[in-house]
């Protein structure tokens, strides 16, 4: 089975964008979803605005009650979609901030984040460059996931990365922020 990890980065406060991307992973399973720099802040804000558009029930007795009747007054939405719900509970437990340089594990693979390369790092993340870019020619591959600024930035299309750990090592998906592929996977050589 594999194991996979989406990096986001370079949002820029187009938290409809990011929210598309959001949502595309969590109906898409994606185990981890990593907002990385700038995005890890615009991914706190869209997991607050759904859960406020999509406030949770509550019973008269319970002491959220006023909050959800609040909620549902400015949202219009008495009784959220139960689906919706379920995305925003995935979203909650899936979604990881690294407003700075981290360390993530994708299955037994060192990836680092906004960081050089290590010892026993196989592939570093780097979060501040907007263009989509997997660049093998280095002892530890580069990956710049791209961006969700807008739907093309200077000539860029939106793109987040999905690193995939597999029995036979690293598999990286260029995906739009609808889910699609936008290009070929590309494996990292882990020799």
């Amino acid at each position: 089975m594999s194991e996979r990890h989406a990096f986001l980065t370079q949002s820029q406060g187009n938290l409809g964008l990011l929210e598309q991307a959001l949502v595309a992973l969590a109906d898409a399973g994606v185990e981890h979803i990593h907002a990385l720099h700038g995005c890890a802040y615009d991914a706190q804000a869209v997991i607050r605005g759904r859960v406020q558009r999509f406030p949770r029930a509550a019973a008269p007795g319970e002491a959220r009650f006023a909050d959800y009747v609040l909620a549902s007054v400015l949202s219009g939405v008495v009784e959220a979609p139960e689906g919706e719900l379920i995305r925003n509970d995935r979203l909650a437990a899936r979604v990881q901030v690294h407003p700075g340089p981290a360390r993530v594990q994708v299955g037994p693979y060192a990836v680092a984040v906004g960081e050089q390369a290590a010892e026993g790092v196989r592939l570093v993340v780097r979060p501040d460059r907007a263009r989509r870019r997997l660049d093998l020619g280095r002892a530890v591959p580069r990956l710049d996931p791209g961006h969700l600024q807008a739907a093309n930035h200077e000539g860029e299309p939106a793109t987040f990365a999905v690193v995939e750990a597999t029995g036979g090592g690293l598999v990286v998906h260029f995906l739009a922020p609808d889910g699609s592929p936008v290009e070929r996977p590309q494996t990292v050589p882990l020799s």
